[in-house]
């Protein structure tokens, strides 16, 4: 251990880490070696998400979200079962940070499962990242029938990850949708993707005060890129 009056090494902060009884000082350890970019800490990191303390297991799968290294994503993978759900989001986040496919099926179960919002909505997020197409459909389906405005929301923010014809369609009946923030992302997306197919519908949606600045930007975009 460093004296007190010496900065921490990355040594010192994994053995605070593995076995300092107080779980705050475990927590802290976690995020400050996360912010070191160091291969050497992965591994007590990993170890650290089966850490007795909740706080320290999320700043664990934070952490190797940052640092990006491959030998992360299996143990991620099984962080998506954690059973504290601010666990579960933050393992998601991280794994859209390494965009590794391994994790697509997972994601994809959670984001279709029963969990809260903001762990089915940071695995929505994380495949859009992935880029991979299995992903589309799961996707689709949250933005047409989910019951949760903010994940209607956010799978449309997510298909704009994807080049892929199929989901313009979708993105343009969005735009009749009840919530406000899903018809505006919708447009938005639209916008991004540059779909050309879209015009006429957003166009349209010029008389919805709600939605109008977005499309009228949206529009902009398309014709930029057309």
């Amino acid at each position: 251990m460093a004296e007190p009056d010496k900065p921490l090494t990355p040594q010192d902060l994994l053995e605070i880490l593995a076995a300092h009884p107080d779980w705050q000082l475990r927590s802290e350890a976690a995020f400050v070696l996360g912010e070191i970019g160091e291969e050497q800490v992965c591994e007590g990191l990993i170890a650290a998400l089966r850490d007795e303390s909740g706080h320290v297991r999320c700043e664990a799968a934070q952490a190797l979200g940052k640092l990006g290294f491959p030998q992360a994503v299996e143990p991620l993978i099984q962080g998506l079962k954690d059973p504290a759900w601010q666990v579960r989001r933050n393992a998601a986040t991280a794994l859209g940070r390494l965009k590794d496919e391994r994790a697509v099926p997972h994601l994809i179960e959670v984001l279709l499962g029963i969990a809260a919002f903001q762990v089915r909505g940071n695995a929505a997020l994380a495949l859009g990242k992935i880029h991979d197409p299995r992903a589309v459909q799961p996707l689709l389906k949250t933005l047409k029938t989910d019951r949760v405005q903010q994940m209607r929301q956010i799978a449309a923010l997510a298909l704009a990850g994807f080049n892929d014809p199929a989901v313009i369609p979708h993105l343009i009946e969005a735009l009749a949708d009840p919530e406000i923030m899903v018809k505006n992302s919708a447009a938005f997306v639209l916008g991004e993707i540059g779909a050309f197919d879209a015009m006429a519908p957003l166009t349209a949606a010029l008389s919805d005060p709600e939605v109008h600045e977005t499309a009228h930007a949206a529009l902009d975009k398309i014709r930029t890129r057309n």
